[in-house]
């Protein structure tokens, strides 16, 4: 008997290997366990990789939106224009610092921010009053369009902020041609990105902030301790001594551990390949879900190379979702839905006055979403029970 089809299968889940356990328990057996120079070293990985400038590292994804928030310098009444399909985190860190989302619909073709809407809200200037920037998720790896909202940003004086959790290294297409990519630094003011078990690199919890701001870098980086520097270039106090520091803003404890940063390391030479194994599932689930009635999903968009974090099926409605989420379950298949659209919590609800209808392309896109087992070591023969069990509860 087959023991991979009794093995229960979550819709997402970290890869570890002997590799990445060597290269922790070596930071085990240094002196460093935290703030030590696996946290450069990362930050300089990820820099080479993606080709940013600068590579801030951080405990979350969710401390990498907050930090990237906070260095936009938002002020009380500030609005900035965002997506309700996205994680809360992507929204709360906008309170956070107390600012207040401004919600656009998403397009039904790519379940990213809507950029006609984008265009529109902005064109209008009663509407774009307070607007001090832009913030949207890369919807399941699916890339944002850079170079449209990189320009509207620049037409407007506004900041914009890609939220890449779910498309870290995704690339899109420039106009010669050529292709860019999701944390290069160079069409966005900062690329926040998410280490979490689920996402395309792990390092246990963490996250990154990317930006060819060298000086936004340097402030990032004291925020994530406390507000503090040890710049001499910085200090406003004369030295007293060797070990002089300086705290010039309230700052937090979202440091990261070379413990983390080792992993992060390893994961990050592995990256490449398992984009392309992500890719190449998302080819065998649409193949063979093309043949199966009642359930379809996005298309992939000329001129850009997801990254795939999610694959998500689109089911009938509600009833259909829910009883193909049960037999999955019994199967031990395990799904997800992403997202429940931001503004339908009770809290956005209370703050902004809400309600359903008011972003019917999320509201649907929420009604009828399942998010299927995908991650790099996910074997042909895992699909291929996840697909059987599509076809007998349909």
């Amino acid at each position: 008997m087959d023991e991979s089809n009794d093995r229960p299968l979550s819709y997402g889940r970290q890869t570890i290997d002997a590799d990445d356990r060597a290269a922790v328990d070596q930071v085990l057996q240094g002196d460093w366990l935290s703030q030590g120079p696996k946290i450069a070293e990362f930050e300089g990985a990820l820099c080479g990789h993606f080709g940013a400038a600068n590579a801030v590292v951080v405990s979350s994804g969710t401390a990498a939106l907050h930090l990237a928030s906070l260095t936009c310098d938002l002020q009380p009444g500030d609005r900035v224009i965002t997506s309700p399909l996205t994680f809360l985190a992507g929204v709360n860190c906008l309170r956070y610092c107390q600012a207040t989302p401004l919600f656009v619909d998403v397009d039904p073709m790519t379940q990213n921010i809507d950029l006609q809407q984008v265009e529109d809200l902005l064109a209008d200037a009663g509407r774009r009053k307070d607007v001090r920037g832009i913030t949207a998720v890369h919807f399941a790896g699916m890339p944002l369009p850079m170079n449209a909202l990189s320009r509207l940003a620049d037409r407007y004086g506004l900041f914009f902020i890609d939220d890449a959790s779910h498309g870290i290294g995704g690339r899109f297409r420039l106009r010669d041609g050529s292709y860019g990519v999701i944390g290069d630094g160079g069409h966005s003011t900062m690329t926040t990105c998410s280490f979490h078990p689920v996402k395309h690199l792990t390092t246990g919890e963490g996250g990154a902030i990317l930006t060819n701001d060298s000086a936004r870098a340097e402030r990032l980086r004291s925020l994530r301790n406390h507000g503090v520097t040890k710049n001499p270039d910085r200090f406003r106090l004369e030295p007293d001594g060797p070990w002089h520091h300086e705290m010039h803003e309230l700052g937090f404890n979202y440091r990261i551990s070379d413990l983390q940063c080792a992993l992060g390391i390893r994961q990050l030479m592995k990256l490449d390949g398992w984009l392309a194994r992500r890719g190449e599932l998302v080819a065998n689930y649409r193949a063979a879900l093309a043949q199966l009635p009642g359930v379809s999903f996005v298309e992939e968009e000329i001129g850009l190379q997801p990254a795939w974090h999610l694959f998500v099926a689109l089911f009938e409605g509600p009833a259909t979702r829910l009883h193909v989420y049960k037999r999955l379950k019994e199967q031990g298949i395990h799904t997800q839905v992403h997202y429940m659209p931001v503004h339908l919590h009770p809290y956005y609800r209370e703050l902004l006055g809400a309600r359903r209808g008011d972003f019917p392309h999320a509201e649907a896109t929420y009604d009828r979403c399942l998010s299927l087992p995908l991650f790099p070591t996910m074997t042909d023969d895992d699909q291929g029970r996840v697909v059987e069990a599509l076809r007998g509860s349909l």
